[in-house]
């Protein structure tokens, strides 16, 4: 279960981290937020 934890709260630190990359080189918000979506779910994809 501690496993499950871990590994969640690792995918949730490097979602965090993409997030704050995109408002670092200057996207809005609402830009950054449909940047990481595009990204997560490009990466499911393929």
């Amino acid at each position: 279960m501690n496993d499950m934890f871990s590994e969640a709260n690792r995918a949730a630190s490097m979602i965090r981290d993409m997030y704050e990359a995109f408002r670092r080189f200057g996207f809005s918000h609402d830009e950054a937020f449909a940047l990481l979506l595009t990204v997560l779910s490009n990466g499911l994809r393929g």
